[in-house]
């Protein structure tokens, strides 16, 4: 099963400061015909972060502000 998604999120450095704003889509596959919300949450999540420190390494984690299935 794939799924397509949007998302808005922040980026934040080791002090929790906002450092980097992105949005994007995101397609997820899936094995079970039905994923449940953390494996979708998981797979986007590891997508973001990846790309996020792509554009600035000094990213130390995401916080997902919106997430809307299209």
């Amino acid at each position: 099963m794939k799924v397509s998604y949007i998302s808005y999120y922040e980026g934040l450095d080791v002090d929790g400061e906002v450092i980097f704003q992105g949005n994007g889509s995101h397609l997820v596959s899936a094995e079970k015909e039905e994923p449940s919300p953390h494996e979708i949450l998981a797979a986007i999540n590891q997508y973001l972060i990846k790309g996020a420190k792509e554009n600035n390494p000094a990213i130390a984690k995401i916080v997902i502000k919106g997430l809307f299935k299209l």
